[in-house]
C-alpha cells in the first residue's frame, strides 16, 4: 500500500484522463501501441543486460 500512496496523484490524474476520454468518446492515452513500445524497450533492456551488449529494439 505504501507505493500506491506515494504515486496517488499520478494514478488519480490517469483515472481522470481515462474518464474524460470515455465521456468525450475519444481514444485514451497512452494508447495500446504506446504500451507495446514500452514493453519492447524493456525487453531489449533486459536482453542487453543479460548479454552484456547492446540489443536492437524489435521493429515498432
Amino acid at each position: 500500500a505504501g507505493w500506491a500512496l506515494r504515486f496517488k496523484d499520478g494514478y488519480l490524474e490517469e483515472l481522470k484522463a481515462f474518464i474524460r476520454a470515455v465521456l468525450a468518446d475519444t481514444a485514451p492515452t497512452p494508447s495500446l501501441e504506446d504500451g507495446l513500445r514500452v514493453v519492447r524497450v524493456v525487453e531489449a533492456g533486459h536482453a542487453s543486460l543479460a548479454l552484456g551488449q547492446p540489443v536492437a529494439i524489435k521493429e515498432w
